[in-house]
């Protein structure tokens, strides 16, 4: 899923050819051979309407071997989702797997925005934190008699806690994507404490991780990522009425494109 930086990017983007391409497509690896040659024949079509627009040989060859390199990459195709975004011009070729959206081709001098903004609206993506029980923690726990060992496995356990925020820091830094945490209670509580991580979700995922199968998990919190769109949902709708009270949002679309070219739109929802 793009950043919020790249979507800006590919807002701005402007590029005679510029084609978008969007085709539902299936995660199951053995059965992408079929989506290829759906995207072959969308590629296809592409090229047909750019040589009936005229434009340069050099520019459709150069897409056309793009286009070809991408269906051909094994590796590319062992990792889909339910839609497959891409976005082309004779140099460069940017690809986003999404949820599932209408399939479409368009060739312009801009990209075809509509169904990343449809997917990237409201969260429909997140990450995962699966933090195993202190005992299939790498971090070993000495425990001695009493207090003194609860405070001495709770400074270990911090320890821990803090060597996984590091690594998170590096690894989402520019995300704005959820992030769930899987975890045993005591010790989701201990990590919630140190996490520098802006967008960790409030609600979560309790009991060992261990216990769960993937899908399990990918169940549990597809239900967490439902509950923060429908939350964001509401607070959104709020916000629109408020607003529109005052006359500062309208449902028009001639007025929001006419506020649009004065800068004077901030939040946009596409339906």
């Amino acid at each position: 899923m793009p950043t919020r930086e790249e979507r800006q990017a590919l807002a701005h983007h402007r590029h005679t050819p510029s084609v978008s391409i969007v085709l539902p497509t299936t995660p199951i690896t053995p059965d992408t051979d079929v989506d290829r040659l759906q995207l072959r024949a969308l590629a296809e079509e592409a090229i047909s309407q750019l040589e009936a627009a005229g434009t340069e040989r050099a520019a459709l060859a150069d897409l056309q071997e793009a286009f070809d390199n991408l269906i051909e990459d094994d590796d590319f195709w062992r990792f889909q989702a339910r839609s497959l975004l891409v976005y082309a011009t004779p140099e460069t070729v940017i690809t986003y797997r999404l949820a599932s959206v209408e399939p479409l081709v368009a060739v312009s001098d801009r990209f075809h925005l509509k169904p990343l903004l449809r997917a990237t609206g409201f969260t429909n993506n997140g990450y995962v934190l699966a933090l195993p029980t202190a005992e299939a923690t790498s971090t070993t726990v000495l425990l001695a008699a009493g207090s003194r060992a609860l405070r001495e496995k709770k400074v270990r356990l911090r320890q821990y806690v803090r060597q996984v925020d590091r690594a998170l820091r590096e690894r989402l830094a520019g995300r704005d994507v959820p992030l769930v945490l899987a975890a045993v209670q005591s010790l989701g509580a201990i990590f919630r404490s140190v996490n520098t991580y802006p967008h960790l979700a409030a609600a979560g995922i309790e009991g060992n991780p261990e216990r769960l199968s993937d899908g399990e998990i990918a169940q549990a919190a597809r239900s967490v990522l439902d509950g923060l769109n429908q939350q964001r949902l509401a607070d959104w709708r709020k916000r629109f009425v408020q607003r529109r009270n005052q006359g500062r949002a309208s449902t028009d679309v001639a007025q929001v494109a006419r506020a649009a070219t004065f800068e004077a739109v901030a939040p946009l929802r596409v339906v």
